[in-house]
């Protein structure tokens, strides 16, 4: 499942829906970015991420998180804030912040290295036998 723009808070609402209906055994999440603009709710709500994860690991999910690009404030204040609260609350994190990535607006990434980010999580996941649990 993917909406272009959407934030933790729009998934939460919809999550236990789709785990029953899906019933995956591994969902992979990358969310955060859209949550900065709305840090004064996120930080309101501190086990937010933590309650999401359960909520997928209660449904018999595996659960990574996958970790914003090395975004710069400047262009999304308060990025680092919600990164540090995802490092502390969500258990299989992967950090793509020392990924060389071109964001092209400060932001977003080209087609062709979002195909590398994906690459790198999926080396990443297979190294770290994640993957291997599911085959």
């Amino acid at each position: 499942y993917a909406k272009v723009g959407s934030t933790t808070f729009h998934w939460r609402s919809r999550l236990g829906q789709i785990l029953s209906s899906e019933k995956p055994a591994l969902v992979v999440v990358s969310l955060g970015t859209n949550d900065a603009p709305a840090y004064d709710k996120v930080k309101t709500q501190p086990d937010m991420y933590k309650d999401f994860v359960e909520q997928v690991q209660a449904a018999g999910a595996f659960v990574v998180w996958i970790g914003p690009p090395a975004i710069k404030e400047t262009r999304v204040p308060r990025i680092n804030d919600i990164r540090e609260m995802l490092l502390k609350t969500t258990p299989i994190y992967f950090d793509s912040r020392s990924l060389d990535l071109t964001l092209t607006d400060g932001i977003h990434t080209t087609p062709e290295d979002y195909a590398y980010w994906m690459g790198q999580i999926w080396h990443w996941m297979s190294h770290t036998m994640i993957v291997k649990d599911f085959e």
